[in-house]
Parts: structure tokens; C-alpha cells; sequence
């Protein structure tokens, strides 16, 4: 496909009554300069890229981003939770990848899941998650919402819990798509129909139980929220705080990060993947699934901070070990616990995170 510009006129015959005598020399002209579409969208999508560059230069220069985003949620009035914030963003930018972490908020009612999470995605542009706060079993499959490089945002994972719609999320969570067979009443009779709806896409989901569909727990990040009366009363302070306030959250420069970022294709590379790999005891299954949300937490934080990044000849991020000793600190004990299910009490104290660093540096600098 080529784009035709015809300057000035809105369309082939508006060119042709401006001036019929000349109307096939400089349709002529047009055609010769028309560009194929592919160069076209090309050159909008490195335009909207500069552009969001240009405004969120100084948040993309930060070292530590994370920290800037606790800072912006305090001012929201979100005490505590340091990890989860932490965690929610970067499983939300994750969804960029071809590998998306997924997570569930645990905790009692009245604990603030939904407030935490709502908070922490004012900071990304609406384009990014799908929000749902109820589904019928079929919706998944016959809603015609985008879904590839997007999370879905479910406030009561109760709302999950029949058999097909929990299906139709592991497709998600594990295939990146949902490929759905089903038979529909036409004039010509009962015929057969193939849906798919394309992926990636992450969940991010709330619940007061203490565990979820067996299945689709493991592909999930569970992570419980503080509930302790220091907690409590930290919440109650800032309650009390807001009353009678607004604050003006200047959110402009997040929304342009991530809009920045979407429109550049991600290519990371973790040069130490494959020791920190070997570092790690086998002693679980289910380390075959918790092991590729590491890199891809990993590969988030080096995405946010590609500004301070390097890149290799074919241009790929290069992540590097302070991505992976932040990603660290905020699952590391999340792995375990996750890990500690499915193995006795002996196998689970052999699973330390490796912390490693004298290792992985040594690879890091080869």
C-alpha cells in the first residue's frame, strides 16, 4: 500500500475541478511521489516516540526510577507497601514483553488491594490495561477488546473463578493467546467457528482467599499486603491527612514513559542469564515458570532505565546486575514462599536466592 498526497485538495476530484487541463499531469505527480504505507506509520510512530521522549526526559534520566514512583504515590496518599507499589509497576510495564508478569493481592477485607493497585496505575496511560469488574464465562473469548501487550485488571479474582473463564486466562498467562472452538446457530444451520484473540496479556487480580485455582496460581506472583497495626495506623494518619485536601500528582511524565517506551520495539539482553540460571537449585517445577518471570522483571527494570543502559552492536538493551539485585529485593522472598508450597521443609531451606554478586559480576565483566 502507498500513501498519496494530494495537497491542498481533499480528494482525486477536488483536484481534478481545480484545473482539468492539467488534472492527469499532476496526478502524475502525486503517484510518483507517493510513499508506501509501512515508511509512513514508520515516521509517525518515531515522531509520537521523540515526542514523548521530549517529555519525560527528566524522569527517564532518574537512576532509580522505582523510587521516584514511591515517592509520586505517597503524594497520592498510599503509605506503606513499598514492594507491592514497586512490584505492580513493574509487572505492568512487563506487559511490553513478550513474557508478562502477572500477580495477585492477597490480604483480608478492608486490607486496601484494590486502592493500592488503582493508585499505582494512575501512572501508566489508560491504553495499557483492560479493567473488568465482572465477566460472563464466554466474554474473554467473544469481547472484540485488544488484548496483545495489555493486562487485565480484575478487582475480585471470585470473579475468575468458573471453569471456562479460568481457562481462557491460563491460555492467556501461558500461550499468550486463546484459540476457542465453538459451534454457532447461522440460517445454514449449526456451524462450526474458531475464535482467537491475541496476546501476550498479564492479570492483575485481588482476593481475600488464601490461594487461587490451583492452575492458575502458579502462573501468578502471589504477594500478601501488610495488615500489621502499624500499618493500620499509618493508613488512619494519612486518611486523616487528606481530609479537606487535593493534590495536584503532575502524572503527564509517567504516562509519557511508558507511551515512550511501548513505541520502541524492547530487544533486552541479560548477559548473566544463563549463571544466574545455574546458580538457582532445581529443587522445584515450578521454578520453570518462576524463573522466566525473574528475567522478565529483570528485562522491565533495564526497559525503565534504558536511558543509563548500554546497548550491543545489534542494539539490544543490556541488562545489568543492578537491574537484577533490585528485582531481588522486592520477589525474592515472594519465589521462596511460592517454592516452600510444593516442597517439604528440607528442600525449602536449600533454596536460598543466590545473592551471588561475586559470581555474576565476574560473568558481567567477561
Amino acid at each position: 500500500m502507498r500513501l498519496v498526497r494530494l495537497s491542498g485538495f481533499k480528494d482525486p476530484s477536488a483536484l481534478y475541478l481545480d484545473d482539468p487541463a492539467r488534472f492527469a499531469e499532476r496526478w502524475r505527480a502525486a503517484l510518483e511521489a507517493a510513499v508506501t504505507w509501512r515508511d509512513e506509520a514508520e515516521s509517525e510512530r518515531r515522531a509520537a516516540r521523540d515526542t514523548a521522549w521530549t517529555a519525560c526526559r527528566d524522569l527517564a534520566q532518574c537512576r532509580d526510577i522505582l523510587s521516584k514512583l514511591v515517592q509520586g504515590v505517597r503524594a497520592c496518599g498510599l503509605v506503606g507497601e513499598e514492594r507491592l507499589i514497586k512490584l505492580i509497576y513493574l509487572a505492568a510495564t512487563s506487559r511490553l514483553l513478550m513474557r508478562i508478569v502477572s500477580i495477585v493481592l492477597k490480604g483480608p477485607s478492608s486490607g486496601g488491594k484494590p486502592f493500592i493497585v488503582e493508585t499505582v496505575l494512575k501512572f501508566f496511560p489508560p491504553e495499557a490495561f483492560y479493567f473488568l469488574t465482572a465477566m460472563s464465562e464466554h466474554a474473554l473469548a467473544y469481547g472484540d477488546e485488544p488484548l496483545a501487550h495489555r493486562i487485565i485488571v480484575v478487582y475480585e479474582a471470585a470473579r475468575l473463578t468458573g471453569d471456562l473463564s479460568t481457562y481462557l486466562i491460563r491460555s492467556l498467562l501461558s500461550e499468550g493467546r486463546i484459540c476457542y472452538d465453538t459451534v454457532e446457530k447461522t440460517k445454514d444451520g449449526l456451524t462450526a467457528r474458531r475464535i482467537e484473540r491475541e496476546g501476550p496479556t498479564g492479570l492483575i487480580t485481588t482476593t481475600t482467599a488464601v490461594g487461587l485455582h490451583p492452575e492458575n496460581e502458579t502462573r501468578l506472583l502471589s504477594v500478601t499486603v501488610t495488615d500489621t497495626p502499624e500499618q493500620t495506623k499509618l493508613i488512619m494518619r494519612a486518611q486523616a491527612g487528606r481530609q479537606g485536601r487535593t493534590d495536584n500528582i503532575d502524572i503527564a511524565p509517567w504516562h509519557a514513559l511508558q507511551q515512550a517506551i511501548a513505541l520502541e520495539p524492547p530487544h533486552i539482553v541479560i548477559p548473566f542469564a544463563l549463571e544466574l540460571a545455574d546458580l538457582i537449585p532445581p529443587v522445584a517445577v515450578r521454578l520453570r515458570r518462576d524463573y522466566p518471570t525473574i528475567l522478565a522483571l529483570i528485562e522491565a527494570h533495564a526497559l525503565l532505565h534504558q536511558v543509563n543502559r548500554e546497548r550491543n552492536a545489534g542494539g539490544a538493551l543490556i541488562a545489568t546486575l543492578e537491574d537484577y539485585f533490585v528485582v531481588r529485593e522486592i520477589v525474592a522472598d515472594l519465589v521462596s514462599q511460592g517454592i516452600g508450597a510444593t516442597v517439604s521443609d528440607s528442600g525449602r531451606r536449600s533454596v536460598p536466592w543466590p545473592n551471588c554478586r561475586r559470581t555474576l559480576v565476574a560473568t558481567a565483566c567477561q
